[in-house]
C-alpha cells in the first residue's frame, strides 16, 4: 500500500558512471563513489545498468526519494540483503508467491466478462510457462491448491528459477511482492509481458471490479503510481541484464 515517501535533502550536482574493474561498474556522486546504506561499494554488472542507476539519481529534484529509485533499490538490496542471505532461503521467500499464485485461483464462472479477461490476460504467461516445460495448474474451486503444486514449483525452479543468478532472484522476490504472483513476475523479468501487462494480469478481478464500483478516495491512483513505477524498473533492469 501507499506510504508517506522517505526523503532527504539533495546532496550532489553531479552524477557519472565509472568502470570499476572488467565487468563492473559504479557510480560517482560528486566524484565520489557511491555506496549502499550498509557501506559496501554499490558496484553494478551491466553498464547499461549503470547508466540507468544514474538516470534515477539525476530525475531527482530537491530531495532524494529512494521509493522512486527502483533500479537502485534492487541492487543495493541485493548487495546488502539477498547477498548475506542463503539462496535456500531466498527461494523458500519466493515460494509462497508460486504456490498461492494469483494464476492459479481464476473465476470459476467461466461465461462472466471476468472469467474472459483472465483468460486473455494469463495466456501469455501460460503459454510462456509451457515454452519452458512448466505447467501451472488451477484451483477448482475456493482456495484450494491443486495436488499438483508442490511438483510445478519444483518444475518452474528447474528450468528458469535455477538459472537466476542472486540479482534476478532479488528482481523476482520485488515483482512477486507487487504482483502478489510469481509467474507474473517471471514474464515481467523475461520481457514476455509489459509492465502494463503484468500490471493488468495481477488486478484482473480488481481492475475489473473497479469498472463496476470506481476507484475508492485516490488510494488506488497512488498504489497504481506506485506498482507501475516498480514495475517499470524491474522490466527496464531485466530487459539491460538480458542484453549485456
Amino acid at each position: 500500500m501507499h506510504s508517506r515517501m522517505k526523503r532527504v535533502k539533495k546532496f550532489y550536482d553531479s552524477v557519472q558512471v565509472e568502470r570499476a574493474s572488467p565487468g563492473l561498474y559504479q557510480l560517482l556522486l560528486n566524484g565520489k563513489t557511491l555506496k549502499t546504506p550498509l557501506g559496501a561499494n554499490m558496484q553494478i554488472p551491466s553498464e547499461g545498468v549503470a547508466v540507468a542507476a544514474a538516470t534515477e539519481w539525476e530525475l531527482q529534484h530537491d530531495y532524494v526519494i529512494p521509493n522512486t529509485m527502483p533500479i537502485n533499490t534492487i541492487v543495493m538490496t541485493h548487495l546488502d540483503i539477498d547477498s548475506n542471505t542463503e539462496r535456500l532461503e531466498k527461494v523458500k521467500q519466493i515460494n509462497r508467491f508460486f504456490q498461492t499464485d494469483t494464476i492459479r485461483f481464476p473465476e470459476l464462472e467461466s461465461s462472466s466478462k471476468l472469467a474472459r479477461l483472465q483468460q486473455e490476460e494469463w495466456k501469455p504467461i501460460f503459454d510462456y510457462l509451457s515454452s519452458r516445460g512448466v505447467v501451472f495448474s488451477q484451483s477448482s474451486g475456493g482456495f484450494s491448491l491443486p495436488e499438483t503444486t508442490e511438483a510445478e514449483i519444483e518444475r518452474v525452479h528447474e528450468k528458469i528459477v535455477d538459472q537466476y543468478d542472486g540479482l534476478k532472484l532479488t528482481m523476482l522476490d520485488t515483482a512477486a511482492k507487487y504482483l502478489k504472483s510469481g509467474s507474473i513476475g517471471i514474464g515481467l523479468i523475461e520481457g514476455v509481458l509489459t509492465p502494463e501487462q503484468a500490471f493488468e494480469a495481477a488486478y484482473a478481478e480488481e481492475l475489473d471490479q473497479r469498472t463496476e464500483w470506481g476507484l475508492v478516495g485516490g488510494d488506488h491512483d497512488l498504489n497504481d503510481a506506485e506498482t507501475l513505477l516498480w514495475l517499470n524498473g524491474i522490466s527496464l533492469l531485466g530487459s539491460l541484464l538480458r542484453h549485456k
